[in-house]
């Protein structure tokens, strides 16, 4: 392969991950700031996944007897590859929020 071809697709993808981190770029599923704000306790896990944009990727408890509680998550705010927001379910309904940061990096960042 020559120079040319790998430059430009360099600079596609380069152009690509710029755009999705722009501000007005919100993606499809995620946590936004937005979308945080509109939850609220009591919501039901559809209710959650509906402003989310999707279900969201269910977490392990700890409890392998069938827990009343289910924890859910979801990629950002702001850096969407290094933290994601956390959703507490108990019967199906929304306890509480929190974001937390991947990889042992500050999520207030």
């Amino acid at each position: 392969m020559t120079r040319g071809p790998v430059l430009a697709s360099v600079a596609i993808l380069a152009v690509l991950a710029a755009a999705a981190a722009l501000p007005g770029c919100a993606p499809q599923c995620g946590a936004t700031e937005a979308r945080l704000s509109s939850l609220h306790r009591g919501m039901t896990t559809r209710e959650v996944a509906s402003v989310m944009g999707c279900p969201g990727a269910t977490l392990p408890t700890g409890d392998e007897d069938g827990p009343a509680y289910a924890l859910l998550a979801w990629d950002g705010p702001h850096l969407l590859l290094s933290v994601r927001t956390v959703a507490a379910f108990q019967d199906d309904r929304l306890l509480y929020v929190y974001t937390e940061g991947r990889g042992g990096l500050d999520a207030d960042r």
